[in-house]
């Protein structure tokens, strides 16, 4: 496959450039029906652009690196999505506020976009294992912290595939230990790795079976998607 080697690699897209263009209809109607319908359904501009642009973000990459936009994905029983008759190549999406991230590698990968906004992260935080409650408490920014632990675990749930029940803190997470500071998942006998960074006001996390990762620094413009 031409462009992906054993890295992941990131695409970020900003729909603030279309948020004030009239080019919205013109976006969704290169949709696939099934996808330009789910684009419709939702009520709020902003969410019918994040659904556009991350279906167009897929398209294009897959064009890239497949040589064909035209692609058919699916979804496993869990929900994660896939290219039909394409084993090598994998995705992920994620979406908050203006960004649409999409995360591409040869092998599974996750990948979770917050942007970070002032909420009553404690309530959720005590749902967290002992030591992710640890890191935010003592942490000098913790919502900071608090966005960068809640974008790892769902990057991690998303490359898994299998949803946050992966999760269970029965027994305070000693199932899954995930070392925050070398930036390793270790689970079931397997080495997964993070990369998470602070990007303006969002946090972006990433998990994939490779150490290396590109810097992710490069936000593109819709309008050439596709």
């Amino acid at each position: 496959m031409s462009g992906i080697n054993n890295d992941c690699q990131i695409f970020i897209a900003d729909i603030q450039a279309l948020k004030i263009s009239d080019n919205l209809e013109h976006y969704i109607n290169l949709l696939p029906c099934e996808e330009r319908e789910k684009a419709l359904r939702f009520r709020r501009t902003e969410d019918k652009l994040r659904s556009a642009t991350g279906s167009l973000l897929i398209r294009a990459c897959a064009g890239r690196f497949l040589g064909s936009s035209e692609i058919q994905i699916v979804r496993n029983e869990f929900g994660k999505p896939f290219i039909k008759d394409s084993p090598e190549f994998n995705f992920s999406l994620s979406h908050s506020g203006n960004l649409v991230v999409l995360a591409v590698a040869k092998n599974s990968v996750g990948v979770d976009v917050e942007e970070i906004r002032p909420i009553q992260w404690q309530d959720i935080a005590c749902k967290f294992c002992e030591h992710e409650r640890q890191l935010i408490f003592e942490a000098g920014n913790p919502l900071d912290c608090f966005y960068k632990i809640w974008t790892i675990r769902e990057a991690f749930a998303k490359e898994e595939g299998i949803g946050l029940s992966i999760f269970d803190f029965d027994n305070d997470g000693s199932s899954i230990k995930i070392c925050y500071g070398d930036n390793y998942i270790k689970y079931h006998g397997r080495t997964l790795y993070i990369h998470t960074l602070r990007l303006g006001s969002y946090r972006i996390s990433v998990c994939s079976n490779t150490p290396e990762f590109p810097e992710l620094n490069a936000v593109v413009s819709t309008s050439p998607l596709y």
